[in-house]
């Protein structure tokens, strides 16, 4: 990560898009200050789990049109629709920025995700943390693994969609860190569904920073795993299944982008380099028929 930093050059164009998104913040912040009593007290009519959703996924939008960025156009869902009743569904996601925690809201259906209660502070998102029945993981070792387990079968056997991010963190470099098998325990056991979803949100906000470089970010929702193509499958082959797929999809949007834009920060050879250690890891899985 050093070495990154070392190599590139700041751009002037990195603070316009960084002063847009922090007034865009501001004004958010501002709208959800003075509409808070009013909306305090509507919650005390209307069911809060109909109305909260809704109101943050159009904060969120807002957001990004501030910014000067229409969301569809940068979200491939796929055709994909909010689960059906009786159907459990787990969204698998690549974590790549801390932007991830907004565009996950924009998925269908009444989500609800595991997240670190560090999450729980940034504004926007840490209120939904906090306020709609997620699962907050304490930062410390002192993690009760099997209530947060019961939580989880709790949100899909209620018809939640359930996201996860299997890596844990954010990979510092841009690539698909390591997958936890135990993230796809609940896939089978529970009969669940399993919805791989690409980010490439890494360039936009780079973890341990606070400067936006780049608005070229995407989101690509891939093909619904069912149980039946998972159920003889052990946990790990599950999870090497799921990040085959993300890895492979990944590769794809970064190449496509490569073509079109010759300035594409990862045309430099440092990341040339880290893309082939994916394409690697790709070709060793290969063997397993994931294609």
């Amino acid at each position: 990560m050093k070495d990154i930093k070392k190599k590139e050059k700041l751009k002037l164009i990195y603070l316009f898009f960084t002063i847009r998104a922090y007034l865009s913040l501001l004004i958010i912040l501002t709208i959800i200050t003075i509409l808070t009593i009013p909306y305090l007290l509507i919650t005390l009519i209307f069911d809060k789990k109909k109305i909260y959703l809704p109101s943050i996924r159009f904060l969120i939008r807002l957001f990004f049109l501030l910014n000067w960025i229409i969301i569809d156009k940068k979200v491939d869902f796929n055709g994909i629709k909010p689960p059906e009743k009786g159907e459990r569904r787990i969204y698998a996601i690549n974590h790549q920025s801390l932007i991830d925690g907004l565009l996950l809201f924009l998925l269908p259906g009444n989500i609800k995700f595991m997240a670190k209660n560090f999450y729980a502070k940034i504004p926007i998102f840490g209120l939904v943390v906090s306020y709609t029945g997620n699962i907050s993981i304490k930062n410390n070792k002192k993690i009760d693994t099997l209530d947060i387990y019961y939580s989880a079968c709790e949100i899909l056997d209620n018809n939640y969609p359930l996201v996860i991010f299997p890596e844990g963190n954010i990979n510092k470099k841009g690539k698909i860190g390591k997958f936890r098998n135990s993230a796809f325990m609940l896939s089978k056991e529970k009969k669940s569904a399993i919805i791989p979803i690409v980010f490439d949100t890494w360039n936009a906000l780079r973890p341990g920073s606070f400067l936006v470089r780049d608005v070229n970010f995407s989101v690509k929702v891939l093909n619904k795993i069912n149980y039946e193509t998972i159920k003889s499958k052990s946990y790990k082959e599950i999870s090497d299944l799921v990040k085959y797929k993300i890895s492979k999809e990944l590769l794809n949007i970064r190449k496509i982008k490569s073509e079109k834009n010759k300035n594409y920060y990862r045309n430099s050879i440092i990341y040339k380099k880290i893309d082939d250690e994916i394409k690697k890891e790709l070709l060793i899985n290969k063997k397993n028929n994931f294609i």
